[in-house]
């Protein structure tokens, strides 16, 4: 099949419905402009000059017949409606893609979300239980001094180191959930700015 070629561009025309309009004095006068700058004679050091010029000359005479100009017009016009068509087709197909991608990504999200919830709740029981062994822990060592007296004065420093240390831990641990989830967050914002990228009117 022999290669299709717009004459329009190669006179350095516009083409499509552009081309159709111009008149045979400006596709004279652009033949002209170009003959000058792409003549063999202009070119002396360039081996592909000659076979450019008949180029030029081969588009000029087509597009100079009234015939072969309205074939090759039409033929812009199916190209154009084809690429339209294939580009419509195309934004579907994306659109269809990207929907399934966002579904999916929002069934992640809600598991993700779910485990986030779990988790925390997990971190609010562990606490909580802390907070239980800690009272108990001091509960004994207060009944400990009362039974002892000489412990009176070691007992609430110890209490108060082990307060310190359970507090510590327990902060560092929520530390760590806290960096762990706003990290996640953070991942799935930008996964929302580059869906967004995609489909501007996304709901």
């Amino acid at each position: 099949m022999a290669e299709f070629v717009d004459h329009y561009s190669v006179l350095g025309l516009p083409s499509g419905e552009e081309g159709a309009k111009l008149t045979l004095g400006e596709i004279k006068k652009a033949f002209r402009a170009q003959s000058l700058s792409r003549h063999p004679d202009k070119r002396p050091a360039d081996p592909a000059a000659t076979a450019d010029f008949q180029r030029l000359l081969a588009s000029y005479d087509a597009l100079r017949h009234p015939s072969t100009r309205r074939l090759l017009d039409a033929r812009l016009r199916l190209r154009c409606r084809r690429r339209k068509r294939d580009s419509a087709s195309m934004r579907d197909s994306l659109a269809a893609i990207l929907r399934r991608w966002r579904a999916e990504s929002a069934k992640r999200r809600a598991e993700s979300e779910a485990c986030w919830a779990e988790l925390r709740k997990c971190t609010d029981e562990r606490e909580a239980e802390a907070e239980r062994r800690m009272a108990k822990r001091e509960a004994s060592c207060e009944a400990l001094a009362r039974k002892y007296p000489f412990l009176k004065d070691l007992v609430p420093q110890c209490l108060e180191r082990w307060r310190a240390e359970s507090e510590r831990r327990r902060a560092e641990f929520r530390k760590s959930v806290d960096e762990r989830e706003a990290e996640w967050r953070r991942h799935w914002a930008e996964f929302e700015a580059l869906y967004r990228g995609f489909v501007p009117n996304h709901s």
